[in-house]
């Protein structure tokens, strides 16, 4: 789209597909250059690095990576400066946050480590910070910042840049 900003939101409908589809189509007639498109389902959709999932009338989440992820993290004998290294707490913490359930958060966890031992990282070490991140509740991670005795510079940043809005990518995307 040349020229045109593009973005992403998605939204729980309960009206039922049929009054979703008229929506949708009473949407594109309200102005010329701006359309919307949907992807729907009524168990999971992918939103951005996140999969949200409906079960039992209960919403939980995952990390959703694309199927084309090569998962290139640095290696660690990469001249890259030693901090640039030391990043895994954050990925971890990053976890924590998208996994609304311990199970998820334990398999991604899991695969983290992997990856980065692939990389030439000491699995002790990975494994180290994996835990640290699990130590503090999802719902702390969910806050704008983390306070108290587990704070640390990754951690303690304001997440969230609303100058960014414009620049991602409008889909609906919809559970029902």
């Amino acid at each position: 789209m040349c020229g045109g900003v593009t973005l992403t939101t998605y939204l729980i409908w309960t009206e039922g597909e049929e009054w979703l589809v008229t929506f949708l189509e009473y949407m594109n007639t309200v102005h010329p250059t701006i359309k919307f498109t949907s992807e729907r389902s009524y168990h999971s959709v992918n939103f951005l690095d996140v999969t949200v999932m409906l079960n039992n009338g209960i919403l939980s989440t995952d990390l959703f990576t694309k199927p084309t992820d090569k998962h290139q993290y640095l290696y660690h004998i990469s001249c890259h400066p030693s901090s640039c290294k030391k990043g895994i707490y954050s990925q971890a913490l990053r976890l924590r946050r998208k996994c609304s359930e311990d199970i998820y958060f334990d398999c991604r966890s899991q695969q983290l480590s992997d990856f980065l031992v692939l990389r030439g990282y000491d699995r002790r070490f990975v494994d180290k910070e994996i835990r640290r991140a699990r130590r503090i509740p999802r719902e702390d991670t969910l806050r704008d910042h983390i306070v108290g005795p587990q704070a640390s510079p990754e951690t303690s940043k304001y997440r969230g840049d609303s100058s960014q809005a414009a620049s991602r990518p409008l889909v609906f995307r919809a559970l029902f």
